[in-house]
C-alpha cells in the first residue's frame, strides 16, 4: 500500500517538526501517487478508527479521477487527467508514505480551503516556524521550505492546474518569514487590500535583521535586533508582544530593551499588545498611525471599516481554531503514520 498525503494532511506535515532534510524526491506518477492495493477506502478508514486518538480524516492524493473515492474518514482526490505535475511535486517521506510538496500543497489548499483560511495557510507555509507534535501551542524555530520565489517558479510551470490562478493573484498578498500564528494573522490583516477587508499597507519584511548603531548596542546583549514587522526604507517597525511567547521575564526584559534601541537610533519603533491586536478597533487605530508615518492615504468608508472588523475577526477565529486543535501525537491518524515517517523528530 502506498500513501500519498493531499491538502490538510500535507499542511499539518508540513508545518510539524516532522519534516525532515533528509527526504527523497520523486515526480514519477505511477511511483507516488496513492495506491491502496485494491483495498477499499473503507477499510483504511477502518484501521485509523482502530488506533487510539482524536477521530479525523486524512488526505490522499490520487492519478486519476477513476481512483477518487471516499469514506468517512479517507478522502482521495486527484489533481487533473491533463496535466503532469513538475519534478518535485511529491516528495517521499517514508516507508510506502508520500507528501505532496509545499508548492503543489499551496495549489491543492486554494480549491479546498475558503479564501481567509487559505490565505493564512499559505503565509504560515513561508513561515519560520513549525509546531511541536505533541502540543499545538508550542512553536520551534525552523529554515523557511518555501519562499515566494520558489512559488512563482512553480506556479510558472503549472498553468492550468487547479488552483493556479487562485495563488497567483494570493502571491503579492502573503509575506515570508512570519514566525507564529499571531504573526500570520497580523500580516494578513496588515498586507491584504481593502477590497479584501485588510488594511492595504504596502510590503513590509517580516523578522528583519536591524543593524545597531554602538551608542544603541549599549542597551542591549547584540549587535542586532530582529523586528517583526519593518519598512526599512521608511525606518517604521512593528513589534509584537505575545503573551505566549514572550511570557517570561528574561524575555520581556529583551523585548524592552529591543525597542529601546532601535529608538536610540531614531527609528519609529510601534509595540503591539495581545489585548491591542484582539480588539479591531485599538489595532486599526494603530495601523492609522502607521498609514500616516509611511505617507499612505485610505479612505475610510463605512463599507471599508465594517469588511476590514469582519476579516479581522474571520483571521482570528482561523487563528483560534488551528491553536485548540488536537496535536499531532493525539490524532488517531498520525499515530498511524508514525511508524512509516523516516523521522526521528516526532516526539518534539
Amino acid at each position: 500500500m502506498r500513501l500519498t498525503l493531499d491538502g490538510m494532511s500535507a499542511f499539518e506535515y508540513w508545518m510539524s517538526v516532522l519534516q525532515t532534510p533528509s527526504f527523497s524526491t520523486s515526480w514519477g506518477p505511477a511511483a507516488a501517487f496513492t495506491s491502496l492495493e485494491g483495498r477499499e477506502c473503507r477499510e483504511l478508514g477502518q484501521a485509523l478508527l482502530r488506533t487510539d486518538g482524536t477521530p479525523g480524516s486524512i488526505d490522499l492524493l490520487v492519478n486519476a479521477d477513476s481512483n477518487r473515492s471516499h469514506s468517512s474518514w479517507v478522502h482521495c482526490r486527484c489533481v487533473s487527467t491533463s496535466h503532469t505535475l513538475p519534478q518535485g511535486s511529491i516528495i517521499q517521506i517514508g516507508s510506502g508514505l508520500y507528501v505532496v510538496s509545499p508548492e503543489l500543497c499551496v495549489l491543492r489548499l486554494a480549491t479546498q480551503l475558503p479564501r481567509l483560511a487559505f490565505l493564512h495557510a499559505f503565509t504560515s507555509l513561508l513561515g519560520i516556524y513549525s509546531f511541536s507534535s505533541l502540543d499545538r501551542q508550542d512553536l520551534l524555530e525552523r529554515k523557511p521550505i518555501l519562499t515566494k520565489a520558489r512559488m512563482q517558479q512553480y506556479l510558472n510551470d503549472t498553468e492550468g492546474i487547479p488552483g493556479h490562478r487562485i495563488a497567483q493573484r494570493a502571491l503579492p498578498w502573503v509575506t515570508e518569514r512570519t514566525a507564529s500564528p499571531r504573526e500570520t494573522t497580523m500580516a494578513l490583516a496588515l498586507r491584504l487590500p481593502s477590497k479584501a477587508g485588510g488594511h492595504g499597507l504596502p510590503e513590509f519584511e517580516a523578522n528583519c535583521k536591524v543593524s545597531l548603531s554602538e551608542e544603541a548596542a549599549l542597551l542591549t546583549t547584540k549587535s542586532y535586533v530582529v523586528a517583526d514587522v519593518a519598512w526599512p526604507d521608511d525606518d517604521i517597525y512593528l513589534e509584537y508582544n505575545s503573551d505566549k511567547h514572550h511570557d517570561n521575564d528574561e524575555q520581556l526584559e529583551f523585548d524592552f530593551e529591543k525597542i529601546t534601541a532601535m529608538q536610540r537610533d531614531g527609528r519609529i519603533v510601534v509595540p503591539i499588545s495581545t489585548r491591542q491586536f484582539n480588539s479591531y478597533e485599538a489595532f486599526a487605530s494603530i495601523v492609522n498611525g502607521v498609514r500616516k508615518h509611511l505617507g499612505v492615504r485610505c479612505r475610510m468608508t463605512d463599507e471599508v471599516v465594517e469588511r476590514r472588523r469582519s476579516t479581522h475577526h474571520k483571521l482570528l477565529e482561523i487563528e483560534r481554531s488551528q491553536r485548540t486543535s488536537p496535536s499531532l501525537i493525539n490524532t488517531a491518524r498520525w499515530k498511524y503514520l508514525f511508524p512509516r515517517i523516516d523521522s526521528d523528530s516526532w516526539a518534539a
